[in-house]
């Protein structure tokens, strides 16, 4: 009995914390969720809220690859704080060296695909400059390097920095190739997958697609994603698949909307995945 309580992580260099948000760490950004669980719980009950036992986990985009490594890392614990009913990870970077590096490496693209690439590998250089004091220049020219160190740390919201970046990338001529603004060494590098490359090395420790998950799991995703390529669902779904994870436990929905994009579909995936929480696969009757 009791209702549901909706807890969000305060996730490392978001919130009060003054470091860089390690983005697109789904493993290591998981741990926030994990140690959220307890002290939740524990405020709920001081407080006097029926929430009931049950632990669902969801997310989306980034959400929805630290979601993925949630579940598995709940799965690995032990105590009834942490088992978790169900889990809906919703179009998530689950493989960040394969389907996930080819889509940052495709070319050409146009603005907004520009845009997409460029935001997620300087919010990774950024990362490691100032947690790890890793120099931007290793990645980007020294342009782009500079404008991205001083937008990263006027604390602009996301929008305005992506303008700002984008400005940036059209001054140096990028022509809306992330290939014109990254550094010949960071492109051999992540051409050949090189893990002597630290920013490689994370997003090797982060792919969180080959595991087999023990709680029911719906994934979730938009067709046509133009952000988060829908083969990171594929993926995870066959290669689940293949570890003998049936029906009885995975499944995949996939939004059909052309008049949705990455942003706006945010709502249509988390309703799909309430009605999963709340009645089981049966509530969710296109799912795969």
């Amino acid at each position: 009995s009791g209702g549901y309580a909706v807890v969000m992580p305060d996730y490392i260099g978001l919130g009060d914390h003054k470091g860089a948000h390690p983005y697109p760490l789904n493993i290591t950004n998981a741990k926030s969720g994990v140690d959220i669980i307890e002290p939740a719980r524990a405020l709920a009950e001081q407080k006097g809220y029926i929430i009931g036992p049950h632990l669902f986990v969801t997310g989306y985009s980034e959400g929805g690859g630290i979601a993925m490594a949630l579940t598995r890392e709940l799965q690995n614990m032990k105590g009834d704080y942490y088992q978790v009913n169900a889990s809906a990870p919703a179009s998530g970077p689950y493989d960040l060296t394969g389907v996930t590096r080819d889509f940052m490496l495709k070319q050409p693209t146009d603005q907004i695909g520009f845009g997409v690439r460029l935001y997620l590998f300087s919010y990774s250089t950024f990362y490691l400059r100032k947690n790890h004091n890793i120099k931007i220049t290793e990645y980007f020219k020294p342009a782009m390097a500079n404008s991205i160190w001083l937008n990263y740390n006027a604390n602009l919201k996301d929008k305005d920095l992506v303008v700002r970046l984008g400005l940036t990338g059209v001054l140096m001529r990028s022509k809306n190739s992330i290939l014109n603004v990254i550094t010949p060494r960071f492109e051999r590098a992540i051409r050949t997958l090189d893990r002597k490359d630290r920013l490689i090395a994370d997003l090797y420790a982060n792919n969180i697609y080959d595991w087999a998950p023990k709680t029911p799991m719906l994934l979730i995703n938009l067709d046509g994603d133009a952000v988060v390529d829908p083969a990171n669902t594929e993926k995870a779904f066959r290669t689940m698949r293949a570890k003998g994870i049936g029906a009885e436990q995975l499944r995949r929905y996939v939004i059909r909307n052309s008049s949705l994009d990455h942003l706006t579909a945010v709502p249509a995936a988390m309703s799909v995945a309430r009605s999963f929480f709340d009645g089981g696969f049966a509530a969710v009757r296109d799912a795969q």
